[in-house]
């Protein structure tokens, strides 16, 4: 406020200024300033007259915003998670981190375009089909996408849901893809065991109740 009181002084600017002060018991704050010059009949500058608003409530809930909406970034950025938004042409209008690691993508080339304009027509088939199915619904939903990373092929569990605003019209659709491949591994594997127990159960069976050879070899086949 010292540099602006001799401008208004001197040129009649008029100013407004958010000052940060310290009160008296050592507690921060925020002050709005805001001051005009006074002018004589004739036009000439003999003061200045200003106002001073306590605005620390609306600034602390200001860096509150920043802070959350940082957070809130990073946790969007730095998630192992696959997460996108897409406009209603179906153009990618964010993506985070790990979407662009796992795909091998520089945001040159993945946002304002289109999966079909950056996947196989396979691939993009299936993420529009879903995508479509979460507009239809006008709500969230979970599927299972297989796709192409760069260290190969993966499945997801991805929810797709659509952004709407306050007129109730859809002007998004988000998607948050879980990598599932080691989860969906151990089910195979676990499958091909249990396929394996049942033939040698039942090989078991067929050798206690077996009386001869030819009649051993029918029952295990």
């Amino acid at each position: 406020m010292n540099a602006a009181l001799p401008r208004t002084l001197e040129a009649g600017i008029p100013y407004e200024l958010e000052l940060e002060t310290v009160r008296a018991d050592g507690r921060r704050g925020w002050m709005l300033a805001r001051g005009e010059p006074l002018k004589d009949d004739a036009g000439k500058i003999i003061g200045a007259r200003g106002i001073a608003q306590d605005i620390t409530a609306r600034k602390q809930a200001e860096l509150n915003l920043e802070r959350s909406d940082a957070q809130l970034r990073a946790s969007l950025t730095e998630s192992p998670s696959l997460m996108f938004r897409k406009d209603i042409q179906g153009r990618y209008v964010f993506v985070n981190d790990r979407f662009k690691e796992a795909f091998g993508l520089k945001p040159a080339q993945v946002l304002s375009r289109t999966d079909e304009e950056i996947f196989p027509p396979e691939q993009a088939e299936q993420f529009a089909r879903h995508d479509a199915r979460a507009l239809a619904a006008r709500s969230a939903i979970m599927v299972e996408e297989a796709a192409h990373y760069v260290d190969g092929p993966h499945t997801s569990l991805v929810a797709k849901f659509p952004v709407i605003d306050a007129n109730g019209k859809i002007i998004n659709l988000g998607g948050i893809a879980t990598d599932i491949s080691e989860q969906k591994h151990a089910e195979i594997q676990l499958r091909r065991t249990n396929r394996a127990l049942r033939v040698l159960s039942a090989i078991n069976q067929a050798l206690v109740r077996g009386e001869s050879e030819q009649g051993l070899m029918k029952q295990a086949c």
